[in-house]
């Protein structure tokens, strides 16, 4: 019963429009209306669209604004590793060898002990080198470790122009991860830091390099 009288109705909607078709002036007034309609429904679409356009610029304007500060606050933590005095405690393994290296580090000069197959020399590192230090002199030590690496400035130009692969936060720690090639071999780099950076780990070459940092 209810579809009898819904098609009755859409008859006579159907018949009234066309009579009205017929009369010109009603004619010209039904064209009227419906650019009219089509009018307020284009306002309306483009009005929709414009917000949603707004909310999502302001969307992105945060996710850029606070992805910016994050980088910012990580480069400045990068330089402080090159500005500030710290104590370090690096830890070396190359096959069954094992490089110790305690003292400080200042303006990416290292003071300090080497400790090697239980033998503990006086040193110093600076321009990609290792210094031992006897009778106030500095006389150049071999080691069999990429001397390069363990320069800092070299290794944070080398992550700088990386992205990190893998951002882990856990409470105020937080742990980046990146992979890229040195000398055509992979190198991995994972650096934690929470207020500082107190730890970068570097895997290259069967070599693992493990720096902590203390200020």
């Amino acid at each position: 019963m209810k579809k009898q009288k819904k098609d009755s109705k859409i008859k006579i909607f159907y018949s009234n429009f066309k009579e009205a078709w017929k009369d010109p002036r009603k004619k010209a007034g039904i064209k009227l209306l419906s650019y009219f309609l089509f009018f307020v429904i284009l306002f309306l679409l483009a009005a929709i669209t414009s917000n949603m356009n707004k909310y999502n610029s302001i969307e992105d304007s945060n996710i850029t604004t606070t992805t910016k500060l994050k980088e910012d606050k990580y480069n400045d933590k990068l330089n402080n590793l090159l500005e500030n005095k710290y104590d370090i405690n690096y830890v070396i393994k190359k096959d069954n060898v094992e490089y110790k290296i305690n003292g400080n580090i200042e303006n990416n000069v290292i003071i300090g002990y080497l400790e090697l197959s239980n033998e503990i020399k006086k040193i110093v590192f600076k321009d990609n080198n290792f210094y031992e230090i006897k009778n106030n002199e500095e006389i150049l030590l071999e080691v069999e470790i990429d001397a390069y690496l363990l320069n800092l400035s070299n290794l944070i130009n080398l992550i700088r122009e990386n992205s990190p692969i893998k951002n882990n936060e856990d409470n105020n720690n937080n742990i980046y991860s990146y992979s890229f090639k040195y000398n055509n071999i992979d190198l991995n780099v994972i650096v934690s830091f929470n207020e500082e950076i107190y730890n970068i780990v570097i895997l290259y070459n069967g070599i693992e390099y493990n720096l902590s940092f203390d200020n």
